[in-house]
């Protein structure tokens, strides 16, 4: 058992600081708890040699301040940033059962053109197959 968790630790020691860039902000960090990462340059293979721009939805103006201190919150914690995609999905706020409002968008045009990859979702059975014969577990 002592070699068992003498493996977990220098295992832990080996991946400290993975994880530790967390996002920015501290009252955000305890809010979203994510690990950072560096920017990532993404394409979205289109069916359509054109952009998807949709206009805007509109906003309530007794909604518009909550929309604005969601989106600002979300930039300053480094969780999202500002794009130059020429693609334009709109955004909208659905309120939840408490009351308050959860920032939403909607990518349902954008998805209707984009290309599907050409390999399958991975079988969840054949996923836990693979995992039955492992004893170390990291999430």
């Amino acid at each position: 058992m002592d070699s068992l968790v003498g493996r977990v630790q220098n295992l832990e020691n080996r991946i400290e600081g993975w994880f530790s860039d967390r996002v920015s902000g501290e009252a955000n960090r305890e809010r979203y708890d994510l690990p950072g990462c560096d920017t990532l340059l993404h394409r979205i293979n289109l069916t359509t040699e054109h952009p998807i721009r949709q206009h805007p939805y509109r906003v309530p103006q007794q909604l518009k301040p909550e929309l604005n201190r969601q989106v600002n919150e979300l930039l300053e914690s480094g969780i999202v940033q500002e794009s130059e995609s020429p693609n334009l999905a709109p955004v909208l706020l659905v309120r939840k059962k408490d009351g308050t409002y959860r920032l939403c968008t909607d990518l349902r045009r954008l998805n209707e053109h984009t290309v599907p990859l050409p390999y399958p979702i991975p079988n969840i059975t054949q996923l836990v197959d693979n995992l039955g014969a492992r004893d170390c577990f990291l999430l």
